[in-house]
């Protein structure tokens, strides 16, 4: 009987496949030890660093599982691996959010019982104070008079007696009298106090300034960096373009507006227009981790005035634009959809291609 004759690479795809089999049985451990051996074993093989991602994601080790996707990428394309990366870098993004949203949990709990101990602490003491101002075991409670007081001597014409000087103290100077007929003060008149307002009632708010979300420098310094670019038909990227970054976590806002020269397949200009921006944008500012990018289009229907909307919204990070960058050439429009924007949409009132096609 004829003996199977077996190559290096069938044995170690049959060495990855028993690891997996490990793995699906659940036992983690062991399928981790096999592939990071093989791994050492054979630093160049990219399913060998596609399977650990698999093993990293299996256990929800999601940054591990970027990490080996990447590196086997970087070793051999795979488009199958590629969108097993992206998934793995929503679900880390989703875990990264979950863990903020627990820390913010957890500080706003702290907050409410910080608010109500002082609350409580408040009411004690509002209550020690109430009890060493009682006179008789009965509370001093000021009540106001139903009637206006009237005070002695405040009426008109009627003097107000002198007050009885001090033994001791020196005698205060008489007032100095005045020659003529004594004239009365005039009666002072109340000012009516203003009616209250009906329950409910709002005053009018005047708006008297426009007020726009604010730019800072490097706002206007990124923006001045996307003016270097243009479209593929030539049209420049300025005045036309306008960046919105965070810099406390590392995120920008890009919108570009679509000129109306484009022609051709709108989407294959737009998505590699957007790739552009986010790449000179990533390779601009060291902070910038991820972005956003909408493009804006100008739609007419008939004898209707124009209408802008948005046309298209990606939103990508910096490990994807950089594997592309690395690469040495520009991603087609299926790669830059589907791999170098994880989140890709485009708008079903626009349309997707206008005029001529381009070439």
């Amino acid at each position: 009987m004829q003996r199977e004759v077996r190559g290096p690479d069938d044995v170690l795809r049959a060495q990855i496949d028993e690891a997996r089999l490990i793995l699906t049985g659940g036992n983690w451990q062991e399928a981790r030890q096999r592939l990071t051996a093989l791994a050492r074993e054979h630093p160049a093989q990219a399913a060998v660093y596609a399977a650990l991602g698999d093993c990293y994601g299996a256990a929800g080790r999601w940054r591990e599982a970027v990490s080996y996707y990447r590196q086997g990428l970087d070793r051999e394309y795979d488009p199958d691996v590629a969108g097993r990366l992206a998934q793995a870098r929503q679900q880390l993004a989703a875990t990264a959010e979950s863990h903020a949203v627990t820390k913010r949990t957890v500080v706003a709990v702290a907050a409410s019982f910080a608010i109500l101990l002082a609350v409580i602490a408040t009411v004690i003491l509002v209550s020690r104070h109430s009890h060493q101002t009682a006179n008789g075991g009965r509370t001093r409670v000021f009540v106001p008079p139903s009637e206006p007081v009237q005070r002695p001597g405040a009426q008109a014409g009627t003097a107000m007696p002198t007050p009885a000087a001090t033994p001791g103290a020196p005698a205060l100077p008489a007032p100095p009298r005045t020659e003529g007929p004594a004239v009365a003060a005039p009666a002072v008149q109340p000012t009516p106090a203003p009616s209250p307002a009906a329950p409910g009632a709002v005053p009018p708010v005047i708006v008297t300034k426009r007020v726009e979300a604010p730019s800072t420098d490097q706002d206007f310094f990124l923006t001045q960096i996307l003016a270097s670019l243009s479209w593929p038909d030539g049209t420049s990227l300025s005045g036309t373009s306008l960046v919105q970054s965070d810099p406390y976590n590392g995120f920008a806002f890009v919108t570009l507006s679509m000129p109306r020269a484009v022609q051709g397949d709108l989407t294959d200009v737009v998505l590699r227009t957007a790739y552009n921006a986010a790449a000179t944008l990533i390779k601009s500012d060291s902070g910038m981790q991820s972005l956003e990018v909408r493009v804006l289009e100008a739609v007419s229907s008939g004898a209707e005035r124009p209408r802008t909307l948005v046309a298209y919204r990606g939103t990508t990070t910096r490990d994807a634009v950089e594997f592309w960058t690395r690469s040495g050439r520009q991603p087609g429009s299926h790669e830059i959809w589907y791999q170098v924007f994880a989140e890709s949409w485009w708008n079903p009132e626009a349309p997707t291609s206008l005029g001529k096609q381009t070439k």
